[in-house]
């Protein structure tokens, strides 16, 4: 969870400061971090705010954050950009700041660089020199933390225990500037029970073991979307290759295809219910002994817990045929 705070109150163009005091209450919080956020809000946020709130309780997808990050962009990417704008920005840059995770970044790799990007480019727009923030961590038993954040430390990360766990903290900040903190509660649980979002099947033709299907043969997947939703987002079949078989140049018309010697990742719009086949070959580059099968995943790009797996066999795999076919 994070929260950002600042102090800068845009009053016809021109900035003036006052103190500023928040609190929230947060259980079983292990961690706090502490640095100046690089983008300041160009308003002062609500005194108080339910932390606990069902609205928080719901994870937001990848897609969600990248969105909004594309919608912030549209918003300050304009040759001039009122202080309008402004204020109506920094309730998505509010957002977005709550949805890092302790590392900074968001849910994968897509939406962190969108998300950074909209950030950095609010935080050139509205940059104000910090003049000086004490904050203060707090606990119901009366452990306290106390932070200082200034021009000369505003981007450097502090961080501390909190002892009290699981307990109730209160934070209160002081002075001028911008500072982001943040909480971080790791804990494990038992994986929770999923029912598969994709059916995917894979076989080879032909299915004998030929001379030339020792050399040479068809990889053919068919795949839908059984999940919850209408359809999927972009999702991305991984096809690894049997050991030492590569595959051929062709490939089938799709969104985008990624050809590396020993895998071929196809990117799909998205799948829905109805079901996608596609079939390319394979070609043996270097003989190999004994083979094993391969694999084949299907993902969710934006949300790869929606997910199957599967194997497939060469028609010349070990136990697929009994005699070896002489060359």
């Amino acid at each position: 969870m994070g929260l950002l705070w600042c102090d800068w109150t845009l009053v016809n163009n021109s900035m003036s400061s006052q103190g500023l005091e928040s609190h929230f209450l947060s259980l079983s919080h292990k961690y706090v971090l502490l640095h100046c956020s690089p983008p300041c809000l160009g308003e002062q946020l609500s005194q108080t705010e339910d932390e606990d709130s069902s609205e928080e309780q719901v994870a937001d997808s990848s897609s969600q954050i990248e969105t909004m990050a594309y919608i912030l962009l549209a918003h300050i990417s304009k040759p001039e950009v009122s202080a309008d704008e402004i204020a109506a920005a920094s309730q998505i840059v509010r957002w977005l700041s709550r949805k890092r995770n302790p590392y900074g970044g968001f849910a994968s790799t897509q939406d962190t660089v969108v998300g950074l990007q909209a950030l950095a480019r609010y935080a050139a727009l509205t940059y104000q020199e910090a003049g000086g923030v004490k904050v203060t961590v707090t606990s119901k038993e009366g452990s306290q933390q106390e932070f200082s954040v200034d021009k000369e430390n505003q981007l450097v990360l502090q961080q501390a225990s909190l002892h009290d766990v699981p307990g109730q903290y209160t934070v209160q900040a002081v002075g001028n500037g911008c500072v982001y903190v943040q909480t971080t509660l790791r804990y494990n649980l038992p994986p929770p029970e999923r029912t598969a979002a994709f059916v995917l099947s894979v076989t080879t033709t032909p299915e004998e073991c030929t001379p030339a299907s020792r050399r040479r043969f068809n990889i053919h997947v068919q795949v839908s979307y059984v999940g919850d939703r209408e359809s999927s987002n972009m999702a991305l079949v991984e096809v690894m290759m049997v050991s030492g078989f590569i595959p051929l140049k062709k490939m089938p018309l799709v969104k985008k295809t990624e050809i590396q010697p020993d895998e071929v990742t196809i990117y799909l719009e998205e799948l829905d219910k109805s079901s996608l086949s596609f079939t390319f070959s394979v070609k043996q580059e270097i003989e190999v002994q004994n083979l094993k099968p391969a694999t084949v995943a299907v993902y969710d790009y934006y949300e790869p817990d929606d997910n199957a797996i599967t194997e497939y066999n060469a028609p010349c795999s070990s136990g697929r045929c009994d005699v070896d076919t002489p060359l």
